[in-house]
């Protein structure tokens, strides 16, 4: 756990990561996400059993109706705006592990998908540098599809963060499921996503 808070505290914090502008598409390709973010991690405590950190995203995201051609009609949502995450983490004496939580706390925009949704953070490594950890969405958030209407989905998800070219690199893996809200047994969605890459410039 020190090798993990010295990495982020030495190499991570305060200092802005940018994404640049990439495209996803959902409701079988008539929506198509435009994205880019600036992201900061911050505000590292700890103690001799566990540690937190928060996550401040300042995002462009806007979902757009496409017609039957591909072109962008009209935005579905918008979801441009700053949003604060928090990491809580503590080393468990079972397994000898590392293992947490990741949570939205607050935000400037109205109904965020991700308010009150929880997801658990574990198998968190640290290796040759780099800092990796696997998170799964707990229930579901409410994600955008045509004809007003909304589909509940569920995110699981590879993250790392590493140096490259004395750069600080983070890097989001996402896979998202469609949820049944009775039973909340999942199966794989249509909605497509690439990585997401956040690097120091």
């Amino acid at each position: 756990m020190k090798q993990i808070i010295s990495f982020l505290e030495n190499n991570v914090l305060s200092k802005p990561l940018f994404t640049d502008e990439l495209l996803y598409k959902l409701d079988d390709g008539k929506l198509q996400g435009v994205y880019s973010d600036q992201i900061t991690f911050s505000n590292l405590k700890y103690n001799s059993y566990g540690f937190n950190f928060d996550m401040f995203v300042l995002a462009n995201e806007k979902i757009y109706e496409l017609n039957e051609i591909g072109e962008k009609v009209n935005i579905r949502k918008d979801f441009s705006g700053v949003a604060l995450f928090r990491y809580e983490l503590a080393k468990r004496h079972s397994s000898n592990e590392i293992t947490g939580t990741m949570r939205f706390i607050s935000g400037t925009l109205n109904n965020p998908p991700a308010e009150a949704i929880v997801n658990c953070v574990y198998d968190i490594k640290f290796e040759n540098n780099s800092l990796s950890w696997f998170e799964k969405q707990g229930l579901y958030r409410d994600q955008p599809s045509k004809d007003d209407k909304y589909t509940a989905t569920s995110f699981d998800a590879e993250n790392r963060i590493y140096i490259e070219n004395n750069k600080v690199h983070f890097k989001y893996t996402g896979k998202v499921y469609d949820v049944d809200t009775q039973t909340f047994e999942k199966s794989e969605s249509n909605a497509e996503y690439p990585h997401f890459l956040s690097k120091e410039r």
